[in-house]
């Protein structure tokens, strides 16, 4: 991944351009959370689009942005099953504005399990209460389960339903 601000001074729109990126590189998760979060903070000082950010939020993106060269070593399996698994299993799992799935594959006296896919939002400026989030928090996971379960196309071992 390249970094994506320059020396001097960006504008909003250069901002909001790298977090651009970093979201359809990435899709979800802990690294574009400080992103989104720094978006908050673009949203709270109320600028334009070309207006120059001011000096200590740019810091921030600064430094988010020359720690993405992390990024480059990361490597991330393609094949997230076992060799001829006999039980496949999908976790899920969420909190206040965030969820998680995981893909569990047993075989001959190996287990395998890996993260398949997370999605994250910050919480609205408007307040909300807490067990509010937790509801979104497990709205994002029941679409994130429904978007894997028509996009994965394997027999899952239900280990416990809602009736």
């Amino acid at each position: 991944m390249q970094q994506g601000l320059r020396d001097d001074n960006n504008t909003c729109k250069e901002l909001l351009q790298l977090q651009a990126d970093i979201s359809s590189i990435l899709k979800g998760g802990p690294i574009s959370i400080i992103a989104k979060l720094l978006i908050q903070q673009l949203w709270q000082a109320n600028l334009g689009w070309d207006e120059e950010v001011p000096v200590n939020i740019c810091t921030g993106w600064r430094k988010f942005s020359d720690n993405l060269t992390i990024l480059n070593d990361i490597k991330i399996a393609r094949y997230v099953l076992i060799p001829e698994a006999a039980k496949i299993e999908l976790h899920g799992f969420s909190d206040a504005y965030g969820a998680c799935i995981y893909i569990r594959s047993k075989g001959q006296g190996s287990n395998y399990g890996t993260q398949l896919c997370a999605k994250s939002r910050v919480a609205p400026l408007q307040r909300l209460s807490l067990p509010r989030l937790e509801l979104c928090g497990a709205l994002l996971l029941a679409n994130l389960i429904k978007k894997v379960l028509s996009a994965v196309h394997i027999a899952f071992d239900i280990c416990g339903q809602i009736p």
